[in-house]
Formats: structure tokens, sequence, C-alpha cells
């Protein structure tokens, strides 16, 4: 009895990696996204020292860089792909007071994250998925103002993505669009390689 579970077992396993061979095994993808977690972190930790502190400086934000994300998906059966994402985020802003600049605040974001897409649409040509990611942030953001030296401050933190509703179009160059919630942002739009 243990024998045929066992070859039951091995021959559906054999049989899924035969499937998975057959579209693919694996999707390399970039894509970029915005209004990120990322963001809404640096914005309510600016809007609760301004309240805390009427009189402070005045911050503008001078130059944004969408978050961009290198992701690596194995497709484990036709509905399941597992994977890791490394992102990459950056924003400056001017602090002035009184109209009188006094330098520049420097945010970089780089995100490593491991999750899994499931397909609930899966066609060769057209895929439609939800996915979960759990990740963790690293954030260095830096204060240069006129003298030459500069503040540094790090900061690591828990993120995720969560992915409502996710499309990809094309067989194995294809791109692909995403709304969700976490450190890829709002709406995210890429391409992707299955090979």
């Amino acid at each position: 009895m243990k024998k045929i579970l066992f070859s039951m077992i091995l021959l559906c396993g054999l049989s899924f990696r035969g499937i998975a061979q057959e579209k693919g095994d694996w999707e390399l993808g970039l894509g970029a996204g915005v209004l990120t977690t990322n963001d809404v972190f640096e914005f309510l930790d600016e809007w609760y020292q301004d309240n805390e502190n009427p009189d402070t400086m005045d911050i503008r934000l001078t130059q944004y860089i969408p978050a961009f994300t290198a992701t690596y998906r194995y497709l484990a059966s036709p509905r399941l792909s597992l994977g890791f994402d490394l992102s990459y985020q950056y924003f400056r802003e001017e602090v002035s007071h009184a109209g009188q600049g006094y330098g520049d605040i420097h945010f970089s974001f780089v995100t490593l994250a491991t999750g899994f897409d499931y397909h609930y649409v899966a066609r060769p040509w057209f895929r439609m998925y939800s996915g979960l990611t759990a990740a963790v942030t690293f954030n260095e953001n830096y204060y240069r103002g006129k003298d030459p030296q500069r503040e540094e401050h790090y900061t690591t933190r828990f993120n995720w993505q969560l992915t409502l509703a996710g499309f990809r179009v094309g067989r194995h160059f294809a791109a692909f669009g995403e709304l969700g919630v976490g450190y890829r942002g709002v709406a995210c739009l890429g391409v992707n390689y299955r090979f």
C-alpha cells in the first residue's frame, strides 16, 4: 500500500513538473510602481513631525524615482508561482525655512522579499493572479546641508506587497500590470520573460 501511495504521489509530482516545463519554469521581470508603502511611511512621519512642531522647516519634494522591482518567479504548478523580489526606490526633498534653503534630505529604499502568486486564470498567453509577499526594507536617509558634514540615519522595517489583481499578457516575452498595496506600489507596470 505504501509503495502504491508513494508511486501515485511521485507520478502527480512529475506530471505537475511536466506541465510547468511545458509552459516555462521560470520568469524574470522588471517593473516600476508608484504610491508605495515607503511613500506612505515617510509622508506620515513628516505629517506627525509637522503637527508636533508647527514651527519646523518646510519640506518640498524635488526628485522622485518610482520603485523599480526585479522579480524572479518559479512556476511550481500551472496555478502557483513562488519567488523573490529586489526593489529600489529613491526620492529627495528640499528643506527650507522662511524662504531660505537649508539643504536636501535623500531617501533610498532597498527591499528584499519572498512570496507567492496564485494564478486563477492560467492560459498560455494570458494570466490573472493575486499574490502576497513578505519583505524587509532597508532605508538610508541623509541630510546634506550647506556645511560639509552629513547626517545619516539607517532603519530596517517589515514591508509587504498584497497584489489584489495582476495581469500578464504574452507567452515568453510579456507585459504585466498590477494593482495592490505595498513596496511595489498601488500601480505597477512592467515586462517579464518566461523560460
